[in-house]
């Protein structure tokens, strides 16, 4: 069950969109974690 939670939830902050509701803490230090790496790709 945790493995799918977690192949569902990596696309979704690759994709930088949040889900609806409370979202733990885990997601978003991962998504914190990815912001940095994410937007110098995203750059031109």
């Amino acid at each position: 069950m945790g493995a799918t939670l977690r192949a569902e939830r990596a696309p979704v902050l690759h994709a930088g969109f949040r889900p609806p509701g409370p979202v733990p803490p885990a997601a978003l230090a991962d998504q914190s974690e990815t912001e940095p790496l994410r937007k110098p790709v995203l750059a031109p």
